[in-house]
């Protein structure tokens, strides 16, 4: 017999022998208690006692287990935080109780919470998830439970992160991308329930000028059925200086000796920057970053033409453009010195006026 079993006699006994001692009798009244007979002894004592013994045994033979322990101090769960997202996990425990009983966890909304030891974990991301604690009886108290705690379920949050962009000036709009940041239980975009992404843009367009660097990119919407999306950050996008269109010297190709100083003529290019010239050939023209030309010789001229930068554009330059300076006619060449008529062997000094170079 089990000490628990053998308490659980010792008290029906004991109640039974304070019932007997109770008990009007009609005779041997006991001088100190008129009316009532003493404690009883011997046969009398053991014939009145079998009856309550033989019920005890009999009950504790019917029922090996049943327990008559004391009641547990007020068992209470601890460990829950409500309001509750999807797929949080909360580490349970208890306050109060009783005695050595082993401490035990049940939900009883397994379509929105489950319990693996200690650890709740929510599987929904609406409703209530109700639980409870059990301390279990041990050999001097009875089992005890806690009043039922109730979670109330909200959907997860997932962040999303623009990425930056990055243009130069006249190039179309970007594909804007972004990153989706806090998904639950291993899921991703592709498995989530009823996931619809957000998106993503800016005010750029391919007009946009450099001068408005950086914009500000933002995203909006997004939803799923177990998730809410939160949208606030922001990524830049920055516009930096195109490259020109190609710039070209298309003429003059020929110049003549003693013409004026000249601009070449140029075509292409973009923006609004000055165009300007430089030689590469000193000796027949000169121009260093001027807007014309110097002839100082005959013979093959070489010019480059810049396009300076603006705000939306980078500087250019062209490829060498061959200009060539033919020689210039003379002034008139005029004889001097001469004198008519002449005698026999008279000499006369000739020279020139006139002529060039």
């Amino acid at each position: 017999m089990t000490a628990s079993r053998a308490r659980a006699i010792a008290r029906l006994v004991k109640s039974a022998v304070s019932r007997d001692n109770t008990e009007p009798v009609t005779a041997d009244p006991s001088p100190s208690a008129p009316g009532r007979h003493p404690r009883l002894r011997g046969p009398r004592a053991l014939t009145r006692l079998v009856p309550s013994l033989a019920i005890a045994v009999l009950i504790l033979g019917l029922f090996p287990g049943t327990a008559m322990g004391a009641v547990q101090e007020t068992l209470v769960l601890t460990g829950t935080t409500t309001p509750a997202s999807y797929y949080d996990t909360q580490t349970l425990d208890t306050t109060g109780g009783s005695g050595t009983g082993a401490v035990s966890f049940t939900s009883t909304t397994l379509s929105t919470c489950t319990i693996a030891g200690n650890t709740l974990t929510i599987i929904a991301s609406s409703g209530i998830c109700s639980v409870f604690a059990t301390k279990a009886a041990d050999l001097n108290y009875d089992a005890a439970t806690s009043a039922t705690v109730d979670i109330t379920l909200g959907q997860a949050v997932l962040t999303v992160t623009p990425d930056a962009q990055a243009r130069t000036y006249g190039q179309a709009a970007p594909t804007y991308t972004f990153s989706v940041t806090g998904f639950r239980n291993l899921e991703t975009a592709l498995t989530a329930a009823g996931y619809v992404a957000p998106t993503c843009t800016s005010a750029y367009t391919s007009s946009t000028p450099v001068s408005s660097s950086p914009l500000p990119i933002s995203c909006s919407g997004g939803s799923a059925t177990n998730y809410t999306f939160d949208t606030p950050a922001t990524a830049a996008l920055t516009i930096s200086q195109a490259d020109q269109a190609t710039l070209t010297i298309t003429g003059p190709s020929t110049k003549t000796y003693g013409d004026v100083a000249f601009s070449p003529v140029a075509s292409g290019g973009s923006g609004g920057g000055a165009v300007t010239f430089t030689s590469s050939t000193p000796l027949v023209c000169t121009a260093s970053g001027s807007a014309t030309v110097t002839i100082v010789a005959a013979g093959t001229c070489s010019v480059t033409a810049t396009k300076a930068a603006d705000v939306n554009y980078n500087a250019t330059t062209s490829v060498a453009f061959p200009i060539s300076i033919g020689k210039d006619d003379q002034e008139t060449l005029v004889l001097t010195g001469t004198t008519t008529p002449a005698a026999y062997y008279d000499t006369q000094t000739l020279g020139t006026t006139g002529g060039s170079g």
